[in-house]
């Protein structure tokens, strides 16, 4: 344990990270404070502080003669710009991520190398398939936990000397733009999603049985110039990660869609 903070904030810690971990799943109860003090060897105190701390961070419910309840994940909603619809009605898209109001999304450095683009892969860039792409592979995730393995491919003879320009971790774009200017900037994007079912690999990097369904979102950015800059796949656990789509109908001209 870090020896520089209070002994129960460290133990706040071990015991978030078991029930973010799913040691503890929502629903379920942890240990007493006779069995957590024998666990760790610590004293009824530091538990009953640590205890508090997952309480006032909402992991935990605790009632009088009931025990200490795991609770559910909060979701963290990420707001995307709004579209307006050629009636008028405007469209608001958002992701969702399960996990507590104080984590943050991150991915991790990319690891890229280069690899014969793969049929769909070819269609998106318009380049033949087997040509020369970069791929950077990169994980997903909320608090500590995974929830996305996002591969993007970029054109190879695009961008020649792309991992000579540092790691990329989230602004994709922004780095594109930074080291290649302008017309490396993305401009429009199509993102389609598809249930799809775990494999091998797949279930490895999202610690998931083999079979585990998914969703995969497919996306094919453009440039200025409405040329074909970035194909990206991301797999995604459909537990932790949700996308919302919220219309606001323009009264006025009274146009919904029709109910089937």
């Amino acid at each position: 344990m870090n020896q520089k903070q209070p002994k129960y904030f460290d133990m706040f810690e071990i015991l978030r990270k078991d029930i973010e971990n799913g040691i503890y799943p929502a629903g379920s109860f942890l240990p007493t404070e006779n069995d957590l003090v024998r666990m760790y060897q610590v004293s009824k105190t530091t538990i009953r502080h640590a205890v508090k701390l997952l309480r006032e961070n909402r992991l935990v419910d605790v009632r009088q003669g009931s025990g200490t309840r795991i609770l559910a994940p909060a979701e963290k909603e990420v707001p995307d710009p709004k579209y307006h619809t050629a009636h008028g009605h405007i469209v608001t898209v958002s992701a969702r991520y399960s996990g507590s109001k104080s984590s943050k999304v991150k991915n991790t450095l990319s690891v890229t190398d280069q690899v014969p683009a793969s049929a769909a892969c070819a269609e998106a860039l318009g380049i033949p398939e087997g040509s020369s792409v970069w791929r950077l592979q990169r994980l997903q995730r909320v608090g500590d936990h995974i929830f996305g393995y996002m591969v993007n491919y970029l054109p190879a003879d695009r961008f020649p000397d792309l991992p000579q320009h540092g790691e990329i971790t989230i602004d994709l774009y922004g780095h594109l733009k930074k080291h290649y200017g302008s017309a490396a900037a993305a401009a429009a994007s199509d993102e389609k999603i598809t249930p799809v079912i775990a494999g091998f690999m797949e279930a490895q990097y999202l610690d998931v049985p083999a079979g585990t369904p998914l969703l995969l979102l497919a996306r094919r950015v453009t440039d200025q110039d409405e040329a074909p800059l970035e194909y990206c796949e991301t797999l995604v656990r459909p537990d932790r990660f949700s996308v919302m789509i919220h219309t606001e109908y323009d009264c006025a001209k009274r146009e919904a869609p029709e109910r089937g």
